[in-house]
């Protein structure tokens, strides 16, 4: 083995012969291949020193925020100093592996540690702690690397762990039963998730409109002016036409490596002259606006139907359109995940399948080993649901509305939304903006133009 490129595919080889965390296996390869960009990848191992290393880290605190690295919004300031360390540790478990092997002999890359630096200032006291603890110890820890103090000479320190004071991980359920399974069998916990989990806003199917014989009240915001705002988690879901919008216009940035699936329908009431997709030629279909049912009755429709025929009908959120469909105010509504079952368990039938893929949007100041703990453990409770899924299916009960609980009985229904841990590919990304502009959905302003590498964490 003779360059950095080399021991690339040979971690590769061990972390598949050894059954290393998929996730695990893209943190480690990443890292280095970016470190291995910065120098060339067919240097001589080495060459990739310390002073190397250091360049390295130096090159990265000069970056933007959301250049290069998944979790990073804004342009406006630099890389966070945790997401730099899980660089470093990256590079650093690479060597150790390839140590380990007996592929190499000892490298000065195994110990190296990442310098760690206050970027701004709180005005709160405890944030000035942290700063002034994170001051004191980054002073030893340079003296550290630099062996002008080494053990036994600093006998009480232990400094080369981790190297800042993260926020809690903030988890909203979204609707689904992933994220309650997770926290039920502790394995936001497991993969060392330092988080909170905001129970609050489970009861999202709550109607905003109340039952009379008005029209509904047309609603022109959804799924991306709420992106386009700001949400308050660190990740969350839409649609992944949405996402993909937001994330164009850099409101975000779209997770690569995961998506999931929700069951949705064109519904009708059971007694509609409705039967078949060409009868909802002229017909308005009741959507949201900007959000998953508008795009995919758009999607599901125009496969039946010219342009000039499909007709929609903009009310409001998922609890909406199912409650304009039940009281009859509606002939056609578009509803997915646990409100199609409803929908379902109550006679309706279903026109038009329109299930579609939802996107997961990095919109908090997440690292990276915080983002792949979060998805380690829903990967973890999807394969939990696969095999026992009577088990879990209460939780789409309890997030329903009260008024929905004698609608809908979850055991005889489905699990909504499945998980599905593949790629969303550059081709997907680029083919489904395409798709967007092509229908003229989003106004000018709305449209966003961000590279797939800029836009998608990959």
């Amino acid at each position: 083995m003779t360059t950095f490129k080399q021991a690339i595919e040979a971690y590769r080889t061990i972390a598949a012969a050894d059954g290393e965390s998929p996730n695990t296996v893209v943190w480690v390869i990443r890292s280095a291949t970016y470190f291995a960009r910065f120098l060339g990848e067919d240097l001589p191992l080495e060459e990739y020193t310390t002073h190397r290393l250091r360049e390295w880290i130096a090159d990265l605190r000069m970056k933007p925020r959301f250049a290069d690295h998944p979790s990073i919004l804004t342009k406006d300031r630099p890389l966070s100093v945790s997401s730099i360390s899980n660089y470093v540790r990256g590079v650093n478990l690479l060597i150790t592996t390839l140590m380990r092997e007996g592929l190499i002999t000892e490298h000065p890359l195994a110990t190296f540690r990442a310098p760690s630096l206050p970027q701004n200032l709180s005005g709160s006291p405890a944030g000035g702690f942290k700063i002034l603890v994170n001051l004191v110890l980054e002073v030893f820890r340079h003296l550290i690397d630099t062996e002008n103090c080494v053990p036994p000479y600093c006998p009480q320190l232990d400094l080369r762990g981790e190297r800042s004071i993260m926020a809690k991980f903030r988890i909203q359920p979204h609707g689904r039963i992933q994220e309650w399974v997770a926290e039920e069998k502790g394995y936001f916990t497991d993969e060392g998730l330092d988080y909170e989990f905001i129970r609050g806003q489970q009861r999202s199917a709550q109607p905003s409109v109340t039952s009379s014989d008005q029209a509904p009240v047309e609603v022109k915001r959804g799924a991306f002016e709420g992106m386009e705002a700001g949400r308050t988690c660190e990740i969350s879901s839409a649609c992944h036409w949405a996402v993909n919008m937001a994330a164009h216009g850099e409101h975000g940035r779209m997770w690569g490596h995961a998506y999931s699936v929700t069951p949705a329908g064109l519904w009708v009431a059971p007694e509609s002259d409705i039967k078949t997709p060409e009868d909802l030629a002229g017909i308005e279909v009741a959507v949201g606006y900007h959000s998953g049912s508008h795009f995919s009755a758009l999607q599901g429709m125009e496969q039946f139907l010219p342009k000039d025929q499909i007709k929609l009908q903009f009310v409001g959120g998922p609890g909406d359109r199912c409650q304009l469909a039940l009281d009859r105010r509606v002939q056609v509504a578009n509803v997915f995940g646990t409100l199609s079952y409803v929908l379902e368990q109550q006679g309706f039938r279903k026109i038009v399948d329109t299930s579609f893929m939802i996107g997961f949007l990095i919109n908090g100041e997440a690292t990276d080993e915080q983002l792949w703990a979060y998805f380690n453990a829903l990967q973890r409770a999807q394969r939990e649901i696969d095999v026992a899924k009577e088990l879990y299916q209460h939780y789409l009960y309890d997030q329903l509305a009260d008024k929905y609980h004698d609608l809908y009985n979850p055991k005889a229904s489905g699990i909504g939304e499945r998980l599905v841990f593949e790629p969303y590919t550059q081709e997907t990304f680029e083919r489904t903006h395409r798709w967007m502009v092509e229908w003229g959905i989003f106004p000018d302003d709305q449209v966003g133009h961000a590279s797939y590498g800029d836009a998608v964490a990959v």
